[in-house]
């Protein structure tokens, strides 16, 4: 057993010694997508199978030390997936671990932040053309250097659409509600919140939205991220005329 995972944009990030490295992972559903960066180059995807199974990620590399980041490109409602661990060249092991960026950043959201149909024009809710890592969250964390959180959920709303965020903002694990996160392990220094797209087309107004917005920052993050600076973001969707959402 081993740590378990599914919110969009988690990673696991290591050096390691040696010319190869590859991984064990059970994947709960075989519909998750990673994407496997050696030594902070050109990404490569791997898709997962149901059930435990080795990967390869890297091979043929200059004997020395390297650094290998996975990251989780799909959804939490694509399934969990545990790590149980590297395995390297005969005589290898895990050399110091990175530091960790000092900024950290965490983003509620829906599909903008997920990284829904990120790598396809066509609209499509299919696993394969997810990709958080090249949505928002992703892209703005290593601009600015930063560690990030990604609690984003395609179809999320903040009032009317379903689910909304407060059924799932503390959850480690997305579709278990029994896994309550501890605010303690990852403080933000800013918290963004892009929501309510999703609510208008569960016909949702202004009258429903406002209150809600205030009800999430106020009464369920300020008390948990009492310093973080928390910044509300509105964006357009998929549909050219998708309408604001009542950000103030």
């Amino acid at each position: 057993m081993g740590p378990v995972f599914g919110w969009s944009g988690v990673s696991i990030t290591a050096n390691f010694a040696g010319t190869s490295l590859k991984a064990r992972l059970n994947d709960e559903e075989g519909y998750n997508y990673f994407y496997v960066i050696i030594d902070e180059g050109e990404p490569v995807t791997v898709g997962l199978s149901s059930g435990e199974a080795q990967y390869d990620l890297a091979s043929g590399l200059a004997d020395g030390v390297h650094k290998v980041e996975i990251v989780k490109k799909t959804e939490g409602y694509d399934g969990t997936t545990t790590f149980l661990g590297f395995e390297l060249d005969e005589g290898k092991g895990l050399a110091a671990a990175p530091l960790r960026p000092a900024l950290k950043l965490e983003f509620y959201g829906d599909s903008h932040g997920a990284g829904y149909s990120c790598e396809c024009t066509c609209d499509s809710g299919s696993a394969e053309y997810k990709n958080n890592y090249m949505a928002y969250p992703g892209i703005t964390s290593r601009i600015l250097g930063a560690e990030y959180s990604s609690i984003t959920w395609s179809g999320i709303g903040i009032a009317t659409a379903k689910p909304i965020i407060t059924d799932v903002w503390d959850r480690t694990l997305p579709e278990d509600s029994d896994s309550v996160w501890d605010f303690n392990e990852f403080v933000p220094d800013a918290v963004v919140i892009n929501l309510g797209a999703n609510d208008l087309y569960w016909w949702g107004t202004e009258e429903d939205l406002v209150p809600a917005w205030e009800d999430f920052v106020t009464n369920y993050l300020r008390p948990v991220y009492p310093d973080a600076h928390i910044v509300l973001v509105n964006s357009y969707g998929w549909a050219f005329d998708e309408p604001a959402d009542y950000v103030y």
